[in-house]
């Protein structure tokens, strides 16, 4: 699994299986808190989630993980682009939302250690965070779409 990023810009990588014939596209990198408030600048609203609730929605999805907040909710779809949660919402095929592997999110929360994981809107992404690390370089779906 691999990602390149070439000017803070998200280049998806395609990864074959030994058979050729299974694609995944991987998304994200981890970062410092620090490390992104200096790449990405401040935060300018937070949604937290309870991780454990986190957990348990991303148990719902295979490979990755879509997400957008939209006023204080944290809206998540499948990778297919199935509402987990708000439950009973409905997702227009254009709207965007950001698609992180799942490895990754995992990554996120064991390294992180904290109960509460927050979804952050900077000046231009969004951002996860838990503890001190920061998940980001996702890419938007549409058009990178898994």
């Amino acid at each position: 699994m691999s990602l390149q990023v070439i000017n803070s810009q998200v280049s998806p990588t395609l990864a074959e299986s030994n058979k050729g014939k299974h694609r995944s596209i991987v998304y994200g990198k981890l970062f410092s808190k620090e490390e992104a408030n200096q790449l990405f600048g401040p935060v300018l609203h937070r949604v937290p989630m309870m991780t454990e609730s986190l957990k348990k929605y991303s148990g719902l999805t295979k490979d990755h993980l879509m997400y957008n907040i939209k006023g204080n909710e944290v809206y998540l779809l499948t990778n297919k682009r199935v509402p987990i949660t708000p439950v009973g919402i409905s997702v227009h095929r254009s709207e965007v939302y950001k698609v992180c592997a799942m490895p990754l999110l995992k990554d996120l929360l064991n390294f992180g250690k904290e109960e509460m994981t927050f979804f952050e809107i900077r000046e231009s992404t969004l951002t996860i965070t838990n503890g001190e690390y920061t998940l980001e370089m996702a890419a938007n779906c549409p058009p990178f779409c898994p």
